[in-house]
């Protein structure tokens, strides 16, 4: 584990600087919505990007906030959301990983959202990764 010079904590689980385009609410491209959900206004929520390392297998990295006596605070960068809907979409996969018990996101349309995660444990990565992808977002 180390601190960046942005003061992230690298817990070496994703490649710096790896690419991948932005997916986007259902899949669509980063800046594209495609949710057909309505309600497309401008909110305060997160974006991701997809990370693979040099295995090629997803990886989340975390930014560990605080380290309470029953939970962990932990955030994670995310690029392609666009509105509320893609909000809803990514809420809805980090809630259904074990141990959560909150998510707060805050979105930056076309730019990096932050999804906030109150959880009993720092969570596992790949499991990270894989709610990211379900939700159609990319981890950065």
């Amino acid at each position: 584990m180390s601190i960046g010079l942005d003061g992230r904590f690298d817990l070496g689980l994703t490649g710096a600087g790896s690419g991948g385009s932005g997916g986007g609410c259902c899949g669509g491209d980063a800046g594209a919505c495609m949710c057909g959900g309505g309600g497309h206004g401008a909110a305060s929520e997160t974006v991701f990007r997809d990370g693979t390392g040099s295995s090629g297998a997803p990886r989340a990295r975390a930014r560990v906030l605080a380290e309470l006596p029953d939970a962990v605070v932990a955030e994670y960068d995310l690029t392609g959301l666009t509105c509320d809907n893609c909000v809803r979409h990514v809420t809805e996969e980090f809630v259904s990983l074990d141990g959560v018990q909150t998510v707060d996101v805050r979105l930056v349309v076309g730019g990096v959202s932050t999804v906030r995660v109150k959880a009993d444990e720092l969570l596992d990565p790949t499991a990270v990764a894989a709610a990211v992808d379900e939700a159609g977002y990319v981890l950065a």
